[in-house]
């Protein structure tokens, strides 16, 4: 117990939460009071953090800010800043790999390597010994790779901070919450375990963490976030935690999967029209025709992505229910092939469609939730018509309130909701004069 009070205090653990052993996840984070959904829990700045190479050079690598007049690192001419006083803040963290990338190109995994090498992250768990032995030539291919980088250090020391990046690094993602912006170590959030139906979201403002309550949350319950995509089936999502995490799930919602419950998601995202589970058939035929579907969108190939998209509509519609991941991915690729082609009232369609699933899924308290209501909301303005413009009033609405509670009233993303709004509301009143 004073193990875990100093790490607490380590971490800077916000005093209405505290740590407690937990059978099978070692520790985990628990409230000591109510937390109501949209609530800020803590927040926190990375230990160490850098871009990704698709920001790099767009974004300052300090605060992580925009700007169109960044300035080069003199020494190396690989990293950006804002100005001196960001690249002096950032010179603890970057002193270590302003030598090694010099002239190289290292990638966003070795680039936090090096960060982390200057600073204490004993805290952070690490995975086991035995982990490694079966990642030998991935680990092996980073060293070899980046020599010049990591050679000062002995091999152990870098076999063990590689392990605690695996499993404790976070993608700072972007206002869209999903193109990752960055990669980060953070001290509270590493506490956190995994759920496969979390009761928090971190989000990020820059490259500060924002723990969010995505639901009410009781006193002596514990934190969860998680560490994959939850729009997974159990098997996939078991795999990928295995992989990466080195444990099996046995969270509340991989428990009801295995257990075929009625709240079981497996049987909800493979659910055809007539409530029971799609033929083995069905489900590979419509896995074989959206991985083309993949291919023909990362092209940029709308014409070709609308075209097949609608006929598969057209033959598996009938018989997919709305909830099936395999129909919500169709609606995906439909949507962003009717937006490049400038298709409003297909994308709307479709959009309606996956709406509702979505947010059973995610509930509203969401970033995809936001987003999904904000196109929909910004499509209803773009038609203009009397129905589309009241519909709209509630979607914005609803966009609205979840991003004031997600992000608050100053944020870009709730600026948005809140102009779209106004717009729709001063058109309907033009409209009803």
């Amino acid at each position: 117990m004073d193990d875990l009070k100093k790490l607490s205090a380590a971490v800077g653990l916000p005093p209405s939460l505290e740590l407690r052993t937990v059978d099978g996840m070692g520790r985990g984070v628990f409230t000591k009071e109510s937390i109501s959904a949209g609530d800020t829990i803590f927040s926190e700045l990375p230990i160490a953090h850098c871009s990704v190479e698709e920001t790099r050079g767009t974004i300052c690598e300090h605060c992580f800010n925009r700007s169109e007049s960044l300035k080069k690192c003199s020494r190396c001419k690989f990293v950006y800043y804002c100005n001196s006083d960001c690249q002096r803040l950032d010179w603890l963290l970057h002193k270590t790999e302003c030598k090694g990338v010099k002239g190289e190109k290292a990638t966003p995994f070795v680039r936090l390597a090096l960060r982390a090498l200057t600073r204490d992250i004993q805290h952070l768990c690490s995975l086991p010994v035995h982990w490694f032995t079966g990642r030998d030539r991935m680990i092996e291919q980073h060293l070899i790779a980046h020599t010049a980088q990591l050679c000062d250090y002995p091999p152990h020391v870098i076999h063990q901070l590689f392990r605690r990046l695996f499993c404790n690094q976070f993608s700072i993602t972007g206002v869209n919450n999903i193109s990752s912006a960055g990669v980060a170590l953070y001290s509270a959030p590493s506490l956190l375990n995994h759920s496969c139906r979390p009761n928090t979201l971190p989000l990020f403002i820059g490259r500060q963490l924002v723990l969010k309550a995505v639901r009410d949350i009781g006193p002596d319950e514990q934190l969860f976030i998680t560490y994959t995509d939850t729009l997974q089936l159990l098997s996939e999502r078991q795999t990928e935690l295995q992989s990466t995490y080195n444990f099996t799930c046995a969270c509340e919602r991989c428990l009801e999967d295995i257990s075929k419950s009625p709240r079981c998601s497996d049987r909800l995202l493979l659910m055809g029209a007539n409530g029971r589970e799609i033929s083995s058939l069905l489900r590979q035929d419509m896995e074989t025709e959206l991985t083309e579907l993949k291919g023909l969108n990362e092209h940029g190939e709308w014409q070709k992505v609308y075209d097949k998209g609608r006929a598969l509509y057209a033959s598996h519609s009938t018989r997919l229910s709305h909830d099936n991941i395999l129909s919500m991915c169709l609606m995906d690729h439909l949507i962003d092939a009717s937006n490049h082609l400038c298709l409003w009232e297909e994308s709307l369609k479709y959009s309606i469609q996956l709406l509702e699933p979505s947010l059973r899924h995610y509930g509203l308290l969401h970033p995809s939730s936001v987003s999904r209501l904000l196109i929909i909301g910004e499509l209803r303005l773009c038609l203009e018509t009397t129905d589309q413009l009241i519909l709209s009033l509630n979607d914005l609405t609803k966009a609205k309130t979840a991003a004031e509670r997600l992000y608050g009233a100053d944020h870009c993303i709730t600026m948005a909701a809140t102009t779209m709004l106004t717009e729709s509301q001063l058109k309907l009143a033009r409209r009803q004069k």
